[in-house]
């Protein structure tokens, strides 16, 4: 029973998991920064969440300074967090970053460079109103540009009004910002401090601890399970019986017409086959080849006619 729920548990995470790149919508800067002193604005929902990458097309482009803002509703806050780096470097000079404004008094702005790669996405940053991002790359010269993907961020609408983290579709992270219960366990750190993603929340007492999506989730797997079963079935099924009907239909072509006339045969290749049950001294001919005339073949094994057979034994 426990090896079934924990194989439950991992088909329900990897469907999950696939379904996150749909819930969060992709944003590519580039689409927007093409002349390159651009300001883009974000607006979000209430309950926005969403990806902001660089270029759908590595590497990015050179000569960009462009303002993004993300701009949510007048009493929300923006969490931002750092899944993906990925700049130019030369000698520990940055040529491109990004540049985050949060409400860190004595750390902001904060300049992001060179490559990071963190699935936790542990780096984060939060601000209340709109979150300012500096976007910018240098001209086309040295370094020379490779596969740089520029970054991948994730952002998250909160709230830290306590009427909004009471209610049963919001969750209180443990710095006291409200998200929607939906974002849990999702792979993203969209509390800011990954209070979302503990293993306290996610992993213990598995079964006891599904929320509403989760058993959307298992439901949904398990359908999509028993659908591949059921159509591989068929599939398998369908392919026996033609290959059972393609080998009769074979075995019929290649077999010999033994019961034209009591010891004779006529071969595949269009010749008879005489076989001689006498012996040596039998009047039939032995391995005689017909002859395939104009008014059908003739029968060098009888030719005066097949011989009739004999009485049957009386009694």
């Amino acid at each position: 029973m426990g090896i079934r729920i924990t194989w439950i548990a991992i088909g329900v995470l990897c469907f999950k998991i696939s379904l996150v790149a749909c819930y969060y919508k992709e944003y590519i800067v580039e689409d927007f920064c093409k002349i390159g002193n651009e300001t883009i604005i974000y607006e979000t929902s209430e309950r926005g969440v969403g990806t902001l990458k660089a270029t759908s097309q590595p590497p990015y482009k050179p000569n960009k300074n462009c303002t993004i803002i993300i701009k949510p509703p007048s009493d929300r806050g923006i969490i931002l967090s750092v899944r993906k780096i990925d700049m130019r470097e030369w000698k520990y000079y940055c040529h491109d970053y990004i540049k985050v404004f949060h409400s860190g008094i004595f750390t902001s702005p904060s300049t992001i460079c060179r490559f990071k790669f963190d699935m936790e996405e542990k780096m984060s940053f939060y601000k209340k109103g709109p979150m300012t991002i500096i976007y910018h790359i240098s001209g086309d010269g040295y370094p020379a540009f490779s596969f740089e993907e520029g970054f991948t961020l994730t952002y998250t609408v909160y709230s830290e009004d306590i009427q909004d983290c009471v209610k049963d579709d919001m969750f209180l992270c443990d710095n006291g910002q409200c998200i929607p219960k939906e974002l849990t366990c999702d792979g993203r750190n969209n509390c800011g401090d990954r209070s979302d993603e503990f293993f306290r929340l996610c992993d213990s007492k598995f079964p006891n601890f599904f929320q509403i999506t989760d058993t959307v989730y298992m439901v949904i797997f398990s359908f999509l399970i028993i659908l591949i079963v059921i159509s591989t079935c068929v599939i398998v099924s369908r392919r026996r019986t033609r290959r059972a009907i393609d080998s009769d239909s074979v075995s019929d072509q290649d077999e010999p017409t033994s019961r034209l006339a009591p010891f004779q045969a006529v071969h595949p290749t269009g010749y008879f086959i005489c076989q001689d049950p006498a012996g040596p001294d039998s009047v039939y001919r032995q391995h005689s080849k017909a002859l395939h005339l104009d008014g059908g073949f003739s029968n060098p094994c009888f030719p005066n006619g097949v011989p009739q057979p004999p009485p049957p034994y009386s009694q």
